[in-house]
């Protein structure tokens, strides 16, 4: 039986399309090994895990980090690991990252801002360090939950950007050197639950968006320079279980609506 012209036709488009396809998931793994590879190179050059790296060992391997089963560094641990220095920009680049600890090290200057490549970021925790600022690029973290920066150095105002992170559940931020007023945009991390800023330098009064946080449980000010009076935006806090604002310098009664 002699084959139509077509036929011919629709079997070679079939072939074509095969051919494309094979292409595209080829190109694709050979993406995905280069950037696996790019990402092991990164972490070699943050210096700290330098013994592993000189002994071949694999980097899914290396004390603190975890990876995906695709072989993606997706956590890295590294509480208490005697790191000092600035944090290298290095950290940007496991672009599949979800949670960083780096707490209880002696890491100073700012928080770099290739911070801002790790979008997939859940959990960022750099407390008991000697950080100065957070990069203005914490906005791109639009998955962050939890973010802990207590027990540093940190100094001027908190950033507007912080404001951008509207999947925050905590946000600590105590015992630092921050100055200045609550910025506006903290009304609207709806989803907050935890927001710890005691022991700063932060003044003037509390702001009446501060009611936008319905979902509020944890709210501390205590030994900061705040003044004024109680607002009656408070009431709106349903699920506040703890509220501290000793040691200010707040005026008036205490309001019965408390």
């Amino acid at each position: 039986m002699a084959i139509s012209f077509y036929t011919c036709i629709a079997t070679l488009l079939f072939l074509l399309s095969i051919t494309v396809r094979s292409t595209e998931i080829i190109r694709a793994t050979n993406n995905d090994s280069e950037s696996l590879v790019a990402e092991e190179k990164a972490l070699m050059e943050t210096g700290w895990w330098n013994y592993y790296s000189k002994i071949g060992v694999h980097h899914c391997t290396w004390p603190g980090v975890i990876c995906s089963a695709a072989g993606s560094v997706i956590k890295i641990y590294l509480r208490g690991h005697d790191l000092n220095g600035s944090i290298t920009p290095k950290i940007g680049a496991p672009l599949k990252l979800r949670y960083l600890d780096l707490s209880l090290n002696s890491l100073t200057d700012a928080l770099p801002f290739s911070i801002g490549n790790l979008i997939q970021l859940v959990v960022l925790d750099v407390s008991y360090n000697e950080i100065d600022s957070i990069t203005l690029h914490i906005g791109k973290l639009k998955s962050l939950v939890h973010l802990r920066l207590s027990s540093n150095v940190l100094v001027g105002p908190i950033p507007q950007e912080i404001g951008r992170l509207t999947n925050l559940v905590t946000l600590d931020l105590s015992l630092n050197m921050i100055l200045g007023p609550i910025p506006s945009s903290l009304g609207q991390l709806k989803n907050l639950s935890s927001l710890y800023l005691t022991s700063n330098k932060i003044f003037g009064p509390l702001p009446p968006y501060l009611s936008n946080l319905s979902r509020l449980e944890f709210f501390s000010l205590y030994q900061n320079k705040i003044n004024g009076s109680i607002p009656s935006a408070i009431t709106n806090l349903k699920r506040l279980i703890v509220l501290d604002l000793g040691a200010n310098n707040l005026s008036g009664q205490i309001p019965s609506f408390l």
